[in-house]
C-alpha cells in the first residue's frame, strides 16, 4: 500500500466486474506538494484566479430568490447506493447564497469551505435530509425531502 492511502473493502456486488476499488487520503506532505503545483498554475494561469472569475462574473445560483438544489444517481439502473452517494455534492457550485443544498450523506465542511472562500462562490444552506441505514439502494433524495417536515417547511417559505 502506498503513503497515504487508505484500503477498503468493495461494495456490495454490482452488475458490472469490480477489479479492486480503494480510497486515497493524501499525507500533508502530499497536500503540499499539491498545493505548491496549485500556486505555480495560478502564477502561469492568472486567468484561473477565482478573483477573475467575479470580475467577468461568474456566479452561483439560477436566479434571485430561493432555488432548491439535489443531484441523486439512484435512478440510474447500474449504480449502487454507495456509488451515488459520492455524487450528492457534485453540483454544489451551482448553488447561491439564498438557495437549498440537499444531501443525504455527511457534510463536507471543507470542500463547501473551498468553494465559497477560494473559489468565490456563494453559501447555500446545506442540509442532510435522513437515509436509510441500508446498503441496498435507497429511495430518492426527492422522496427523503416529502418525509423532513422541517425542511418541507423552509420549501413552502422559499416558495
Amino acid at each position: 500500500m502506498m503513503d497515504g492511502q487508505a484500503a477498503r473493502p468493495a461494495d456490495p456486488p454490482a452488475p458490472w466486474p469490480i477489479r479492486h476499488q480503494f480510497t486515497f487520503i493524501p499525507c500533508a506532505r502530499h497536500r503540499d506538494e499539491a498545493r505548491a503545483v496549485a500556486k505555480q498554475t495560478l502564477a502561469l494561469e492568472p486567468g484561473l484566479d477565482p478573483v477573475w472569475f467575479k470580475a467577468i462574473g461568474v456566479v452561483s445560483g439560477w436566479a434571485p430568490g430561493c432555488t432548491l438544489y439535489f443531484e441523486d444517481h439512484r435512478s440510474i439502473e447500474l449504480i449502487t447506493e454507495d456509488a451515488a452517494i459520492p455524487f450528492e455534492y457534485r453540483s454544489l457550485a451551482l448553488a447561491g447564497d439564498d438557495d437549498l443544498y440537499i444531501i443525504s450523506r455527511s457534510r463536507e465542511r471543507a470542500f463547501e469551505a473551498y468553494l465559497r472562500d477560494q473559489v468565490g462562490l456563494g453559501s447555500p444552506g446545506v442540509h442532510r435530509v435522513k437515509r436509510p441505514s441500508s446498503r441496498h439502494l435507497g429511495p430518492p433524495i426527492a422522496r427523503l425531502v416529502e418525509q423532513d417536515a422541517p425542511l418541507m417547511e423552509r420549501l413552502v417559505e422559499c416558495a
